[in-house]
């Protein structure tokens, strides 16, 4: 639709009231279509399977907080969405120890090489089972060109993990004993 006060005045008609009426009801038009597209947006991102999130790092500090978090990390992270944004990253907590320090370095990597990164690990759920994950972080960038955070897509990769280990036993594995295979054993004997 058109913006109320599209059609301007020319100059020699300029009403002062009238330009103030005019630029108030477009302020609102433009709220109104700035709201709805928010309200689409969200739609779109709190229903589909994977998390989408943003962290704010303060690199003097050495800080990360989480700008946002979509609807599928109860699903997948066992964190609910509604967080306080500016609070520390719960990512973090609930990552699976093994895992931290690597997801962490990777984060900086990606910070400092300015690049996109791809990184896989484990989380514990909402049901307290451990998840696999896989994301893909990429660096964000203020006026000046400088890192200022990332933002990341993340999805769940568990049942994919657990079919690739599948074919992995079977093609190393006799199905029926158990047992090594050939194939393992001429793997094993070079």
């Amino acid at each position: 639709p058109a913006a109320p006060g599209a059609d301007d005045p020319t100059p020699t008609d300029i009403d002062p009231a009238a330009t103030i009426r005019a630029l108030t009801a477009r302020i609102a038009w433009l709220e109104g279509q700035l709201e709805a597209q928010q309200h689409q947006h969200r739609a779109v991102v709190d229903n589909i399977e994977e998390v989408v999130y943003r962290v704010d790092v303060d690199r003097a500090q050495g800080s990360e907080r989480l700008h946002f978090l979509s609807g599928a990390s109860l699903a997948v992270f066992g964190c609910p969405t509604d967080h306080t944004p500016g609070e520390p990253t719960l990512l973090h907590h609930h990552v699976h120890p093994d895992d931290v320090a690597q997801l962490r370095i990777t984060a900086v990597d990606t910070l400092v090489d300015k690049a996109p990164a791809f990184r896989t690990y484990r989380v514990r759920a909402g049901d307290d089972s451990w998840r696999w994950v896989e994301d893909k972080i990429v660096p964000l960038f203020d006026e000046r060109g400088g890192v200022c955070g990332y933002q990341g897509i993340a999805r769940d990769i568990t049942e994919r993990r657990a079919a690739q280990e599948a074919l992995e036993r079977l093609a190393l594995f006799d199905a029926l004993t158990g047992l090594p295979n050939r194939v393992l054993f001429q793997d094993r004997l070079r």
